[in-house]
């Protein structure tokens, strides 16, 4: 059974910011900074679609994507034309940095995009110190905030995502606070391990803070609410529930593949520029070939079973693992993130017990992870 849901389409490896965690190097992943051609694009979509579930996602991504407009919308017509006469039911996602969001690119979004996610790490302070224009004038926080005043009146729901480096691992709590009141439908707090600047100083700030997003969660759960920032909760929430493993991070290679501007297609967008994780290229006569599962099983090998590292590990059955994009760098600080997913889980646990003395979660929980 085809399971690849999720197809990541770099449609622009270029960006007009210069954030300083940058995994993809300023957008252009170490290499030139390029825009996806129509070419690449069709041959993308004929190519993956038929190796896609019933349900797909095509994600426009970059770099910043909204750099290569015109291409997003051959990329819709394209995608649902594919689609149909292939039975599958499309989707369409977009990752942007939110300081191009004008007029027409909010009429593209409002009419065709399912799922917006805009980066932002939290107040001016906080997030313009990471997050700077490539020509370093001028405030991203304050564009940002314009957009989404923008996006909210005229009723475009977005969701948030904020990186969480030692700079400013101090104010997760208030950063979500500040965060979750600008109106997103969900949210995301994302430390960043590829940073090896990590202290005990900062792991321990960074932790407290996540322990307060997850007391916050539990008090929405049982609200009846949504929970923001807290998706470490649900794995631990599904092992209770359902005694669920959870062996590896995400599916990427299967579920998620992502295609480079230039038609190099990896198990995401976080693999682009690693030679040896390449599956291929769109444009290929031969593709998907051997390269494509080679990686595959690669990918699939990564389960934490299989580490030893991870054998008695606390968190075994509820972290699966680092990134596995990320785990392939020397640099990572692997023992910060155990550090890190260690701390959280047991304080969950503890916080869960409480909750559930005779090991029954209260209904409202209970009927969230059913969702």
């Amino acid at each position: 059974m085809n399971r690849l849901c999720n197809i990541v389409l770099l449609v622009s490896q270029s960006c007009n910011l210069r954030c300083r965690y940058c995994y993809a190097k300023g957008g252009d992943y170490g290499g030139e900074q390029l825009l996806m051609q129509e070419q690449t694009l069709c041959c993308a979509l004929e190519k993956l679609l038929p190796l896609s579930a019933p349900r797909v996602t095509v994600s426009f991504f970059g770099g910043e994507p909204l750099l290569n407009l015109p291409l997003m919308r051959r990329a819709v017509g394209l995608a649902r034309q594919l689609g149909e006469a292939a039975g599958r039911k499309m989707r369409f996602a977009m990752t942007t940095n939110g300081t191009l969001l004008d007029d027409e690119a909010i009429d593209f979004i409002r009419k065709h995009i399912d799922s917006l996610a805009v980066s932002l790490d939290g107040e001016a302070a906080v997030n313009d110190q990471e997050r700077c224009f490539r020509q370093g004038n001028g405030s991203v926080h304050s564009l940002v905030l314009e957009s989404l005043a923008r996006l909210r009146t005229v009723d475009v729901p977005f969701s948030l995502r904020a990186t969480l480096t030692p700079n400013n691992a101090l104010f997760v709590l208030p950063s979500a606070r500040y965060l979750a009141a600008l109106g997103p439908v969900s949210l995301r707090m994302v430390p960043d391990f590829a940073d090896d600047e990590w202290t005990s100083t900062t792991l321990r700030a960074l932790t407290e803070g996540f322990d307060g997003l997850h007391q916050d969660a539990l008090e929405r759960l049982l609200d009846g609410g949504e929970p923001l920032g807290a998706e470490v909760l649900y794995p631990l929430l599904e092992n209770r529930i359902h005694g669920r493993r959870r062996e590896r991070p995400c599916e990427v290679g299967k579920a998620m593949l992502a295609v480079a501007a230039d038609g190099l297609v990896y198990p995401c967008d976080h693999f682009v520029g690693h030679p040896e994780y390449c599956m291929g290229w769109v444009q290929a006569q031969d593709f998907p070939g051997a390269g494509f599962e080679r990686v595959q099983l690669r990918l699939a090998e990564r389960i934490t079973r299989s580490r030893t590292a991870c054998k008695g590990c606390s968190a075994e059955a509820f972290c699966g693992g680092m990134c596995p994009a990320t785990a392939v760098s020397d640099a990572v600080s692997k023992a910060a993130f155990c550090y890190f997913k260690q701390t959280i889980l047991e304080d969950l646990q503890s916080r869960l017990d409480r909750l559930s003395p005779k090991g029954v979660l209260p209904d409202p929980i209970a009927r969230q992870v059913e969702r």
